[in-house]
């Protein structure tokens, strides 16, 4: 007689039950690590912006502006030098969201800038923690966590 290998249907429907109860824990946190993920990429291309902005003034000894399309952050946003743009972002998708206290930001030749701060928060998830970022006068950015509304 031969020695037949395999699995018996009730091997099977045991392995299926114990992965479905490790994907229903498992999923829901992977949902919220892609949410984080986006809110992130968006928070740094911001900071992109910005350093791109400061370091072409300081470069081209004059005026850089970072500009929101139509004056709502979540348009997109242009950065421009000498009349040029140099880079366009595109618009937020998905759920992200980004404010601005300001809709465009300037950088002078010596680096110096006006103020600006901006939020970038997960508007399907309130109380979440976000980023925000401030720019300084002095035309220094500093990001860290934000609780949004």
């Amino acid at each position: 007689m031969k020695n037949v290998r395999g699995f018996t249907l009730v091997e099977v429907m045991v392995t299926l039950v114990v992965l479905a109860i490790v994907l229903s824990f498992a999923v829901p946190s992977f949902n919220t690590l892609l949410q984080d993920n986006r809110m992130t990429t968006r928070a740094n291309d911001v900071v992109i912006a910005l350093n791109l902005a400061r370091s072409e003034a300081i470069k081209r000894g004059a005026d850089a502006t970072v500009t929101a399309t139509g004056g709502d952050w979540n348009n997109g946003w242009t950065v421009a030098a000498g009349g040029a743009d140099l880079r366009i972002f595109p618009a937020t998708a998905g759920t992200v969201t980004i404010t601005g206290s300001i809709p465009a930001i300037t950088y002078r030749g010596s680096g110096m800038a006006t103020q600006l701060t901006v939020t970038v928060c997960d508007s399907g998830r309130t109380g979440e923690t976000g980023r925000q970022i401030t720019v300084a006068a002095t035309g220094r950015l500093a990001m860290g966590n934000f609780v949004c509304d």
